[in-house]
């Protein structure tokens, strides 16, 4: 969701600013992962799924 503020007019230009915020999530269902990298096995050991959500907030101003 974004919020966008009004333009505002000064002395150097226009000054724009919008409000940001929202959230997403991830889910994984592996066991494990297992990858090759320069002739190298490489082995990970994922137990359990996992579920991550997450929020976020950020301004843009130019």
């Amino acid at each position: 969701m974004a919020f966008a503020i009004a333009p505002m007019l000064t002395n150097g230009g226009h000054f724009d600013a919008a409000l940001r915020q929202g959230a997403d999530a991830t889910y994984t269902n592996i066991e494990d992962v297992n990858a090759r990298l320069l002739g190298q096995s490489l082995n990970f050991n994922v137990s359990d799924d996992d579920t991550t959500v997450r929020g976020f907030a950020g301004l843009d101003l130019s």
